[in-house]
């Protein structure tokens, strides 16, 4: 019943730069009325940060693969393991900076898992039809490690809700806290 299995594994270590002018800060050229008339000046278009560097990935792959009956029904299944350091996120800046609203910063340490599987079957094998079936299924588990020392939690917006944070994932939704006291018993 056992026509092949093969077992695998990888390690490996990556970077991802900077984007394209995060370090750099830019300046938007605008017209200004002053004394009855159009002047140019220049805006903040964006606030860079020159200490940015790489964020470093290192990842563990294990997996294995089953074919079954003359490989008419094969099983791959694989688990990750990713750890990120100096990940690079928007951080934002308080409004009284007169700058952008955000920058780019290298902070601390995210980590992801997950597992994938597929299954795939051939029902019918014939001259004029074939049926195959594939299932797959799949899991993630992403975590903010830790955003850096004397960092607090990165929110999207002023509502609040949405923030990268630690012993989460990234980009976590948070529901305010609501309480309700049912004086009357109705």
């Amino acid at each position: 019943a056992l026509s092949s299995f093969r077992l695998r594994a990888a390690y490996g270590q990556s970077g991802q730069r900077p984007g394209f002018r995060q370090a750099q800060t830019t300046f938007t050229p605008v017209s200004v009325p002053f004394n009855g008339s159009e002047v140019t000046a220049v805006t903040i278009g964006t606030t860079g940060n020159l200490e940015l560097k790489p964020e470093r990935s290192s990842e563990i792959e294990l997996g294995f693969d089953v074919g079954l009956l003359d490989d008419r029904a094969s099983l791959e299944v694989t688990y990750y393991d990713r750890t990120t350091r100096d990940a690079l996120i928007a951080r934002r800046l308080a409004p009284s900076l007169g700058a952008t609203v955000t920058r780019y910063e290298n902070v601390g340490e995210v980590a992801n898992s997950g597992l994938e599987a597929m299954l795939n079957a051939n029902l019918v094998s014939g001259n004029a039809f074939s049926w195959d079936i594939a299932i797959s299924a799949s899991g993630n588990r992403n975590e903010l490690i830790e955003l850096g020392e004397g960092v607090e939690p990165i929110i999207f917006a002023s509502e609040a809700v949405q923030r990268h944070e630690e012993g989460y994932p990234l980009g976590s939704f948070f529901q305010r806290n609501y309480t309700f006291d049912d004086a009357d018993d109705d």
